[in-house]
């Protein structure tokens, strides 16, 4: 919710000025118009969400929302910057580099940190033909 909170005033800000191809408007418009493929903040982080969880084809994602790929490429491309600078303003962006991960990971010396992963077997074949170049 703390998410939301941060990126409806961000939307609407946008929208507010910008059609979705991010042509500045004419007159600035204070709702969603009805032939809108999102409509409301709710709807749009939903969207971007999972896009970016679910990383599914753009055709598949139109499916999920009721909208021609070509428009799902729109709302992605327009989505993206919002979604991160909401994240920015709640301070929670994903650190880029290795050296800042690891300047963040030294502030948690004092606590036993836990990995949550599963090591399993690749089975391999025996046959040494296989594998020789």
């Amino acid at each position: 919710m703390r998410l939301l909170t941060v990126f409806d005033p961000l939307c609407r800000n946008y929208f507010q000025y910008h059609d979705l191809e991010g042509k500045p408007r004419c007159i600035p418009k204070f709702k969603d118009d009805e032939r809108c493929s999102l409509k409301g903040s709710q709807q749009k982080l939903l969207f971007i969400l999972v896009y970016m969880k679910e990383n599914p084809r753009q055709h598949f994602q139109g499916l999920l929302f009721n909208m021609q790929q070509p428009r799902v490429s729109k709302w992605i491309k327009l989505l993206i910057p919002l979604l991160e600078k909401a994240l920015k303003q709640l301070k929670v962006l994903p650190k880029r580099f290795g050296y800042a991960l690891y300047a963040f990971l030294q502030t948690f010396t004092r606590y036993a940190l836990l990995m949550d992963a599963t090591e399993r077997r690749i089975p391999r074949s025996v046959d040494y033909e296989q594998y020789k170049w």
